[in-house]
Formats: C-alpha cells, sequence, structure tokens
C-alpha cells in the first residue's frame, strides 16, 4: 500500500495513464478535474474517487487554487 499527498498547480493535463493497481483519493483543497475514461469531470473538496487498475486517467489542477489530493494506491 502506498499512501500520498499530491498537489497539481499547473492548468496543464498530466498525461493520461492506468496503472497495475487499485487507487483511491480524496480532494483535499483546491480546484481541479480528471479526466477517466475520455471524460472530463470536475474535481470538488471532500469527494472521494475509486479506480481499478484499467481506468485511463489524468489530473488539471489550476495556477490560481492548485489541486490537492491524498491518494492511496494498493
Amino acid at each position: 500500500m502506498h499512501v500520498a499527498t499530491v498537489r497539481f498547480a499547473r492548468a496543464k493535463a498530466e498525461a493520461e495513464h492506468c496503472h497495475d493497481f487499485y487507487e483511491c483519493f480524496v480532494v483535499r483543497s483546491g480546484e481541479g478535474r480528471q479526466c477517466l475514461e475520455g471524460f472530463w469531470r470536475p474535481l470538488s473538496y471532500g469527494q472521494l474517487y475509486c479506480l481499478r487498475p484499467e481506468h485511463r486517467h489524468n489530473f488539471e489542477g489550476t495556477a490560481e487554487s492548485p489541486l490537492e489530493i491524498v491518494n492511496v494506491a494498493f
């Protein structure tokens, strides 16, 4: 298991990716959005997301209000 706080402070989207493990994250602060399976969704404070290994996704934060998540991978 891996637990980390991750911050996305730029407006440019990270590269879309998938994993060979499950991943859950909760939005701790800031603003941003996630592209999941080709669809962009806003990320809001307190929301919890769970991803399967085959989910292709990426994140995008804003410079004005950087997106911060707590990520748990297992």
